[in-house]
């Protein structure tokens, strides 16, 4: 699984540099001033000036990226009180996509950082989670689909969460991470169980464990500091280009049931007779020509289901993009998808401005 191995070699070199830039603007490379940082890692100021999701340098937000006297907190602030950096100068990145409109006020359009947030990590609790799931889950699921589909569904996934993250949640709020990439690889994962249910011995009590897996991960996601919306977003990316990307279910492909002869178990493992190839698929998809003659309507209905699928996918990065550029989303209730409304959490992120 050479694709997950790059993409975690890369993770882990991008988290030791945030590292070293935290030491060398704070002189600690853990976050302890102004506030401790639970993840046990950088500031989000200095994972914003890295290529984190922050909206402000994102799209222009009224009252906030076009007033130039507002002051923002620098990559090296350890108190409340040191807010004299400029949006460009918190933002970074040699102040690319940083500059100004027609009437000369900022007009930040960062975008990348849909796509780089994905290779930052809040902290050592943050990445060694995310490696571990991403190693073991992430390696079986490349080998048994391929890079090139592994990929797709990894960065779609990654993108398609921050994007909705983007659109919903506080204009404050920093994010980071492979969740969202991860919550659709785990979407692959239940959709292969869903697939092949023959072949496994207790599917039920696969589908179910899957399910309380799922339904926990996205409760701890209500948490502060995480983002839940990521969550969301890379499991509908995942649902819907598992759907249209993976091999058709085996009651579609076979439905006397005879191409396979093994049983996977209870852990998804197979024994030497099954290959797992043989149901995503490979060079072999084809079929003989009397095959693609006597495919079923069943064949053509998945055919279309898949078509929506994709052209879902579609309509989702279309509809949250142009919603993005004209500021994002307006849902007032949305927010409590990603926090619990208690001790005041859902009030964080959101931007306030004071005048001295």
């Amino acid at each position: 699984p050479w694709l997950v191995w790059t993409l975690s070699t890369i993770q882990i070199a991008v988290f030791i540099a945030e590292l070293v830039n935290m030491g060398k603007y704070t002189g600690s490379p853990i976050a302890t001033k102004p506030s401790f940082n639970p993840m046990i890692g950088p500031s989000s100021y200095v994972l914003i000036n890295m290529g984190a999701r922050f909206t402000p340098c994102m799209h222009p937000i009224k009252g906030i990226t076009d007033d130039s006297s507002i002051n923002f907190p620098c990559p090296n602030s350890t108190s409340l009180d040191t807010n004299v950096c400029t949006l460009t100068e918190l933002c970074g990145m040699n102040a690319m996509g940083m500059g100004v409109d027609a009437e000369g006020t900022l007009d930040p359009r960062q975008w990348w950082r849909f796509i780089t947030s994905i290779f930052l990590h809040a902290g050592f609790v943050h990445i060694i989670f995310n490696l571990l799931l991403q190693l073991k889950l992430g390696a079986d699921l490349e080998r048994d689909i391929g890079v090139i589909r592994f990929f797709v569904v990894y960065m779609a996934s990654g993108i398609g969460g921050f994007l909705l993250g983007g659109n919903f949640t506080p204009d404050g709020i920093a994010s980071s991470g492979a969740s969202g990439s991860l919550f659709g690889i785990i979407a692959l994962d239940l959709l292969d169980l869903i697939f092949n249910w023959e072949t496994y011995k207790n599917p039920a009590r696969v589908l179910l464990i899957h399910i309380v897996e799922i339904v926990i991960s996205f409760v701890i996601g209500l948490l502060p500091g995480l983002d839940n919306f990521s969550h969301i977003g890379g499991f509908i990316i995942g649902i819907l280009l598992g759907t249209a990307l993976l091999r058709s279910p085996l009651k579609i492909r076979d439905p006397e049931g005879m191409s396979f002869k093994g049983i996977r178990t209870a852990d998804g493992s197979d024994d030497k007779s099954f290959s797992f190839k043989g149901i995503f698929g490979g060079a072999s998809d084809a079929g003989s020509p009397q095959t693609i003659r006597d495919r079923s309507k069943r064949w053509y209905v998945w055919g279309a289901v898949r078509l929506a699928a994709l052209g879902l996918v579609v309509i989702y990065f279309a509809l949250l993009i142009a919603n993005f550029e004209k500021g994002g989303g307006s849902c007032s209730w949305c927010k409590y998808l990603s926090c619990l409304p208690v001790y005041d959490w859902c009030d964080s992120g959101t931007i306030s401005t004071t005048t001295n």
